[in-house]
């Protein structure tokens, strides 16, 4: 029969266990919203080019106004 104190011990050693399961988990959370804002920059600066160059591309077919 197992006493308080082996009780006591293997509870920490489970919360210890589980601790180290959160730690893991978190760890890949962070690493996935690091790619995802990656990704959203990426996003976001490639339509700041393409929006650079249509506003450039269409400056420069407008007809000038003198």
């Amino acid at each position: 029969m197992a006493t308080s104190v082996d009780m006591t011990k293997r509870a920490f050693a489970v919360a210890f266990d589980n601790l180290e399961i959160l730690r893991a988990l978190l760890q890949k959370a962070e690493w996935r919203m690091q790619l995802a804002t990656w990704i959203i920059v990426k996003y976001s600066l490639s339509r700041a080019t393409m929006q650079e160059k249509a506003v450039a591309a269409a400056t420069a077919t407008a007809p000038r106004i003198d």
